[in-house]
C-alpha cells in the first residue's frame, strides 16, 4: 500500500507543479509590440524614397529608380528638410553623387528647392515656388510621408496631365 500511496503522492505533486507553472505563465506580463506612432508633420529631414508618375514618362513610372540607375544614386542620397517656419532645403548640391546628376537635381529642385515654401494641414501640403502652387494630398505612416498631386505637365514639361506620387522616409 505504501507504493500506491507514493504513486498518488508523486502524481499529486506533479499535478500541483503543473498547475503552478501554468498559473505562473498566465500571470506573466506578455510583451506585445505596440504599433509605432504615426507621424503628423513634415517637419524634419526626409530621404526621397520614390517618385512615381502616371502615365509613364519615357517608359518609366518609377523616376527615382530610373534616375538612380542612370545618375549614380544621387536621389538615393538626397535629403529634403522641412522647417517649422515653412522653409524647405535639400542637400543635392553637397552630395558627391549629384555633382553630374543634372536630371536628379532638376527633379529634386522642381518640388523641394530652397526657393520653395510649404504649408500643411491634416491631409494636404501646399508647395509654393514663386507663382507656382502645387497642392498634394499627404498620408503618413510611422516612417513615411506619401504625397500625391496631379499636374498638367509631365516631367519633360509636355502638356500631359500627370499624377505624381512622392514617398519620403523620415531620417
Amino acid at each position: 500500500m505504501n507504493t500506491t500511496r507514493s504513486s498518488v503522492h508523486h502524481y499529486f505533486v506533479l499535478l500541483v507543479a503543473t498547475a503552478a507553472l501554468f498559473a505562473f505563465s498566465l500571470s506573466c506580463k506578455k510583451d506585445t509590440p505596440t504599433d509605432p506612432a504615426v507621424l503628423t508633420s513634415l517637419q524634419g529631414t526626409w530621404k526621397l524614397t520614390s517618385l512615381n508618375v502616371s502615365p509613364a514618362y519615357l517608359s518609366l513610372t518609377d523616376l527615382a529608380g530610373g534616375l538612380n540607375a542612370l545618375e549614380g544614386n544621387c536621389l538615393g542620397q538626397a535629403t529634403v528638410t522641412f522647417t517649422a517656419a515653412g522653409a524647405i532645403t535639400n542637400n543635392v548640391s553637397s552630395v558627391a553623387a549629384c555633382s553630374t546628376a543634372a536630371k536628379s537635381k532638376e527633379l529634386v529642385n522642381a518640388f523641394f528647392s530652397s526657393a520653395t515654401t510649404y504649408a500643411e494641414t491634416n491631409n494636404q501640403v501646399v508647395l509654393t515656388t514663386g507663382s507656382r502652387v502645387v497642392t498634394a494630398s499627404k498620408v503618413f505612416t510611422a516612417t513615411t510621408a506619401t504625397m500625391v498631386t496631379q499636374l498638367d505637365v509631365d516631367p519633360g514639361n509636355n502638356p500631359v496631365k500627370t499624377t505624381y506620387t512622392v514617398v519620403l522616409t523620415k531620417q
